[in-house]
């Protein structure tokens, strides 16, 4: 069954005290974008997680947030003397534009963001590695799933609305030969008129007459149509991501009604091929969230 794209998951998990906490979620896009937002400690594993990730998605903007809490007695802290050195920096220029004569009090520049670097000192770099890609797996594995969920419910929807396009379609089959032997009864029987003023013409406008009439004939595009609705019926049992499929398939198909729209100049006809148009789009809307 396809999966939606949009979803959400979550983890919590602790270790040696320590806890981490996962939030996944994503919407559409056309390919996979993913956003992180790691606590400084993490980011060294960022290529690692953006792996698992493009491991279970391929499409959709997920965004990652992941929230350390160190233990209590098993945090350690390292000054991060680039970052300081930039704070002090920074701060004496401000100073002599300012024309303050102090500097810059060190016990002050230490409180301001990253310049401190706080680590988990319980925890090696390969076991904070493996806790925080289980818990990205675990947060992973409840997002699939209620991407899974929703899909479900998408593909039933899209397959009651192919039925309506197969109806609706019937409707079109069932009016095109009545259309295109009325047409030809009309047409012929206003050229008879002018083929009496016009002997020496007369061959000439029935040819162009019957030219014209084959030129109306839907049926290769009404055949067509079916093999596409028969196909969409395929895909959607497919177990793979099925979006870019659907979304070819609903162009072809939207090709294929336009082209009946502009050949059969019949009201019924007509009314057919606008409420044909009308459940497409709201298909082709449809497709847009499937993974």
């Amino acid at each position: 069954m396809p999966y939606s794209m949009t979803g959400f998951g979550n983890c919590e998990l602790e270790r040696g005290g320590s806890i981490i906490q996962i939030r996944i979620g994503s919407v559409n896009r056309k390919q996979l974008d993913i956003r992180l937002n790691l606590p400084e400690e993490l980011q060294i594993f960022e290529a690692d997680i953006r792996g698992v990730v493009k491991s279970e998605l391929s499409r959709g903007a997920v965004n990652i947030q992941v929230l350390l809490h160190l233990a209590s007695g098993s945090e350690a802290h390292s000054i991060n003397k680039e970052q300081v050195e930039l704070y002090y920096n920074e701060l004496q220029d401000l100073y002599f534009k300012l024309g303050r004569k102090d500097a810059p009090v060190l016990e002050q520049i230490l409180q301001l963001p990253n310049a401190c670097i706080q680590s988990m000192a319980s925890l090696s770099e390969e076991e904070l590695k493996a806790f925080i890609l289980d818990g990205i797996s675990q947060a992973l594995k409840k997002l699939v799933e209620s991407r899974k969920i929703e899909g479900d419910g998408l593909a039933k929807d899209l397959e009651e609305r192919r039925k309506n396009l197969i109806v609706t379609l019937v409707e079109i089959e069932q009016l095109a030969p009545q259309v295109a032997k009325h047409y030809e009864e009309k047409l012929t029987e206003r050229v008879q008129q002018y083929c009496e003023a016009l002997p020496d013409e007369k061959e000439r406008i029935l040819r162009e007459v019957a030219i014209y009439t084959d030129r109306s004939d839907i049926s290769e595009e009404t055949t067509r149509l079916t093999h596409h609705l028969s196909e969409m019926q395929r895909i959607l049992a497919l177990p793979q991501p099925i979006g870019r499929q659907l979304d070819f398939l609903i162009q072809e198909i939207t090709r294929e009604i336009n082209t009946i729209g502009s050949k059969a100049s019949n009201k019924d006809i007509a009314t057919n091929v606008v409420n044909f148009k009308t459940e497409l789009e709201r298909i082709r809307e449809q497709v847009q969230n499937l993974e």
